[in-house]
């Protein structure tokens, strides 16, 4: 409930659904307002959450587009049935029989219930404190005849009506992907072509792949080869990304085959709407994979893959997102990261004593610097340069002179062969007619306002790399290029920082 930040049970407003106030509560006939992340961040906002029954914390789902984290939140049945209002339903009822003197009645025809295999039997009677829940499910299923003909007025019916409730828990108790693949089958999946590998000798030769594979701002790099016992679900999906390249050609048929057909699955999984040929399609790219993953390990463990997650999977997740939709809205994953940080590390910090009380202390105390927190003011800077190559004043001797280092990449070469001649033309859109005392620093890398980062060298971990653009054109250019659905592309071959006196640097990038 810390999810939602409203109070406790004891609060004026206790339903985290809606604003009903605690006196209404037995109403239920009444027109409700239902809460939600709009309504619920405006109390917040004016600090007038108690009004809501709110604690003064800042909600992070109210940040997120499209969520009412108010309706996601879903009452658990064995809390609020079994433990909750069958067990109020139960208490109640003794008392009123105990009004009418029939309490040893009931417990006398409790204890005359035989034994059956599938039946708790109650020999002396009901003993309210030690019932668990699986005792009180055995109670619904008695209780109806045990009240009945008691002379008490739809003593027996309300039992008869609670029995009708009519709620399938086992097609309700639905799979969550996190658990199911990234850290389920995914993992067993690179857990069982270690082994294939160790068997085939090939482990360090995939290892030395991953390690050669350069770095990305999205990408989680493997320096040190796989380390499963370290990995988290999101740097499993990383290795999504590169495993049917990083297996490829290692002589071991399918192996390969069973990361793209993995991939093709797990892409087709995170789909937000299904139609039914969708569905019959995703089944298909299951039993694909399925197939292949039996094929290639069903022998590396004495199980022989008898797992019920592949189970599930393979034959009752289409079942599921045909009754409740796409699994994107069933997954734990983001409430497993908030409960961490909003449960874990705060109880961790705890001395253990009043852990609720010292918990949201933390969370607000956390709240509260971080909307105090004040950032120094800073002139935003459109580029960040790194690694300056070359410093030069603008003079044909001079680019050729850089052109001959033996060092550079045919790419950077080209560059410079067409440089000169391109900076004239640029020059003269601008009309600079002298380019007396013009300075050129030619860097390997730059950052630009966005975050990108734009790179031209010849090592990036052994290996050279020019990054590709996308280029908007003139109108009047556009016919005088192949594009891709009116997209052109150009790959960067020098990045220059050009400063003329008196004037502004020019930052300057030559593509081809």
């Amino acid at each position: 409930m810390f999810s939602l930040t409203y109070k406790s049970a004891n609060s004026n407003y206790t339903c985290h659904f809606c604003l009903v106030q605690r006196e209404d509560l037995i109403d239920i006939r009444k027109e409700v307002i239902l809460r939600n992340h709009v309504n619920m961040k405006e109390y917040f906002d004016s600090n007038t959450s108690n009004l809501a029954g709110l604690e003064q914390v800042n909600n992070y789902f109210w940040s997120i587009p499209n969520l009412n984290i108010y309706a996601a939140t879903v009452p658990d049945r064995m809390h609020y049935l079994d433990l909750g209002l069958f067990k109020y339903q139960i208490e109640f009822t003794m008392e009123l029989l105990k009004k009418k003197k029939s309490l040893n009645k009931v417990n006398e025809r409790i204890a005359d219930i035989p034994r059956h295999s599938q039946l708790k039997v109650f020999k002396k009677g009901i003993q309210l404190s030690r019932l668990t829940a699986s005792e009180y499910r055995d109670m619904m299923k008695i209780m109806v005849f045990v009240v009945d003909d008691l002379q008490i007025e739809d003593l027996s019916e309300v039992y008869v009506k609670w029995n009708e409730i009519n709620l399938n828990i086992y097609a309700a108790t639905v799979p969550d992907r996190m658990h199911y693949l990234d850290l389920g089958l995914f993992k067993y999946q690179i857990e069982f072509t270690m082994e294939l590998l160790k068997k085939k000798k090939s482990l360090n030769k995939v290892n030395e792949r991953i390690a050669d594979i350069p770095r990305h701002s999205q990408l989680k790099v493997f320096k040190k080869g796989i380390q499963l016992s370290r990995l988290t679900a999101s740097e499993y999906r990383d290795m999504m990304k590169i495993m049917v390249f990083v297996v490829d050609d290692l002589q071991i048929e399918d192996l390969s085959e069973v990361y793209v057909k993995w991939n093709e699955m797990y892409l087709l999984s995170r789909s937000e709407k299904f139609k039914e040929s969708d569905l019959e399609n995703f089944q298909k790219a299951i039993n694909d994979w399925g197939d292949l993953f039996i094929k290639l390990f069903q022998n590396i463990l004495n199980s022989h893959l008898k797992f019920p997650k592949l189970h599930s999977w393979i034959y009752h997740i289409v079942d599921t997102i045909r009754e409740y939709g796409a699994i994107n809205g069933y997954t734990t994953e983001t409430y497993e990261s908030l409960h961490k940080t909003y449960v874990k590390i705060p109880y961790r910090l705890s001395n253990k004593k009043e852990v609720e009380k010292q918990i949201m202390e933390n969370i607000r105390r956390r709240a509260i610097v971080s909307r105090n927190r004040v950032g120094k003011t800073k002139t935003p800077m459109a580029f960040v340069y790194t690694a300056k190559l070359f410093d030069f004043d603008l003079s044909e001797s001079m680019i050729e002179q850089n052109k001959k280092d033996l060092n550079l990449d045919k790419k950077m070469i080209k560059g410079f062969e067409k440089f000169i001649d391109c900076l004239k033309v640029y020059f003269n859109i601008l009309n600079i007619i002298s380019a007396e005392g013009c300075r050129i620093k030619i860097y390997s890398s730059v950052t630009l306002k966005n975050g990108a980062i734009l790179r031209t060298k010849n090592d990036f971990h052994h290996r050279p790399w020019f990054s590709n653009i996308a280029v908007n054109m003139n109108e009047e250019e556009l016919s005088e290029y192949l594009s891709d659905k009116g997209i052109y592309y150009a790959q960067t071959l020098l990045i220059t920082e050009i400063k003329l006196p008196n004037k502004l640097p020019m930052h300057l990038a030559l593509v081809q």
